[in-house]
């Protein structure tokens, strides 16, 4: 084996440096198996990319018959090739065995129908758990796709919240439109559990000190399995029962972990909007102090979260996701911490958990900042957020412990400071005509004047817990009032003799 690489469609050529070590080789089963070393930072800037903890892009090209060695270019066009974006420094590790006593539940679809009229439609599942009065820890998440499904199945997303009596809402089991049928109760039903998306089939182990609760008095008894199904050529005929499998033990462990639900809220009425031709477009959500004080029952001596990682969600566009962390000293000074998670290379093929690098917490007078950086240079038109693949989404599920009742954490802008064409205020009822009306074909002055209004407008955060009385706040701030006077600087060391 040799250290090859390429810069175009075209076949790879030897490295000058020599970088990757073979370990170990064999064939199994007609399958060529090889184990290999390489340095994370080879400093061969010219044929090797640094690993870093952002999502990597890997090629791959394979044939189905072994090379003829005596040929001068025994490199073949290979009959099978591809790529795969991968998080090979975040990725959760399974344990080297999981308790004895585990068990599985599943949530899934029972042989739902895609419709044919719409390329997008959203099914919820309701499941009811009042039965489980006994508490357990998840401690291992896995998607379940129908075969031949995945490419249909955009994501899955699994919900829950404690109602009082779920039964005199739907039955068991039941299914419906999760926007225009669902129950009112069912559409705040909105505390994180699981989510895989269709091209991220591997399972989530939650790290060994940690286990989400399932069961037991007083916990989330109604569980709602939300599923995107995107069918953009209307094919007949597709039924499907995907879902999300879960595993759990009664044999708890140390700490009550949980999700907190982060990012832009997505309404015809607080419009996300990205204009065209952006290479670098930055948005914004905010979990405010208030609301993270609301969230710890306002207890100044509440422990912290601590924070173990975070999975983005976001479509096409998105090139670049932040979780940023401030804190607001004594002398009411902010300062930024290191960042809880991020990609700098974000795909929205690949949405998987990342483990953080190190643990970090959350206390009582902090602020939660996640910001979204897109690339719309190649659209010819406006991008609105939304849950369809053309919109866009600015979101991130928290995993933290100790438990607390906060459970989501939404902001949107008051667009209060954006400017029309000529300077002039533009009217809080007039803001999203106005987006929608402007022609962004060379114009710098409605591009410069939207960047200023999300920057410095009021935000609106919204708060909830569906265990808590009552069970949402609403808060607002002054984007400048959280003045950042020391942001965060990552700083990269590189040894290359």
């Amino acid at each position: 084996m040799e250290d090859y690489h390429t810069e175009r469609y075209e076949a790879p050529t030897v490295d000058s440096s020599q970088d990757w070590l073979v370990d170990y080789g064999y064939e199994e089963a007609g399958w060529t198996v090889l184990g290999f070393t390489r340095a994370l930072d080879t400093c061969d800037t010219l044929g090797d990319f640094k690993i870093t903890r952002d999502t990597q892009r890997l090629i791959y090209a394979y044939h189905t018959e072994d090379p003829d060695v005596t040929s001068p270019n025994p490199l073949i066009r290979h009959t099978v090739r591809g790529r795969k974006s991968v998080s090979l420094m975040t990725t959760s590790h399974p344990p080297a065995e999981l308790p004895i006593d585990s068990s599985v539940i599943d949530f899934t679809n029972d042989n739902f129908s895609i419709p044919v009229a719409n390329t997008s439609t959203y099914n919820c599942r309701l499941f009811d758990l009042s039965d489980v009065n006994v508490k357990y820890h998840i401690i291992k998440m896995s998607p379940v796709f129908s075969p031949g499904m995945e490419q249909y199945v955009d994501h899955m997303v699994l919900y829950r919240c404690r109602i009082a009596d779920p039964a005199s809402l739907l039955v068991n089991g039941a299914s419906f439109n999760c926007f225009s049928d669902a129950p009112d109760h069912v559409q705040f039903c909105r505390e994180h559990v699981a989510s895989f998306g269709h091209r991220n089939k591997e399972d989530f182990y939650l790290p060994e000190d940690v286990g989400i609760p399932i069961g037991g008095t007083g916990e989330s008894n109604l569980y709602v399995l939300a599923t995107h199904y995107v069918n953009e050529l209307q094919t007949p005929n597709l039924v499907d029962s995907s879902g999300i499998q879960l595993t759990y033990t009664a044999d708890l462990r140390t700490n009550d972990a949980a999700f907190l639900s982060m990012g832009n809220i997505i309404s015809p009425n607080w419009l996300q909007y990205i204009p065209p031709g952006e290479p670098s477009f930055q948005q914004r959500a905010y979990c405010s102090e208030r609301c993270i004080q609301w969230g710890m029952n306002s207890t100044q001596n509440a422990l912290p979260m601590t924070v173990v990682g975070a999975k983005f969600h976001s479509h096409d566009l998105a090139t670049e996701m932040k979780l940023r962390h401030v804190t607001k000293t004594s002398s009411g000074a902010y300062v930024e911490n290191p960042w809880l998670a991020y990609d700098g290379a974000f795909d929205s093929d690949q949405q998987a958990f990342r483990v953080a690098e190190k643990r970090r917490n959350v206390s009582f007078t902090d602020h939660l900042m996640l910001e979204c950086t897109y690339d719309s240079s190649t659209r010819g038109f406006p991008t609105l957020g939304g849950w369809h693949p053309d919109n866009e989404l600015c979101r991130a599920y928290v995993l933290y412990y100790p438990r607390k009742m906060l459970e989501g954490c939404m902001s949107w802008s008051n667009y209060d400071q954006l400017r029309n064409q000529i300077g002039q205020p533009v009217n809080g009822s007039d803001v999203f005509n106005t987006l929608l009306a402007t022609d962004w074909s060379n114009n710098n002055v409605m591009r410069v004047n939207l960047k200023h209004a999300l920057q410095n407008s009021i935000e609106n955060a919204q708060c909830w817990s569906s265990r808590q009385d009552p069970s949402y706040a609403v808060d607002w701030f002054q984007q400048t009032d959280i003045t950042i006077q020391t942001p965060y600087q990552p700083t990269e060391t590189r040894t290359c003799v």
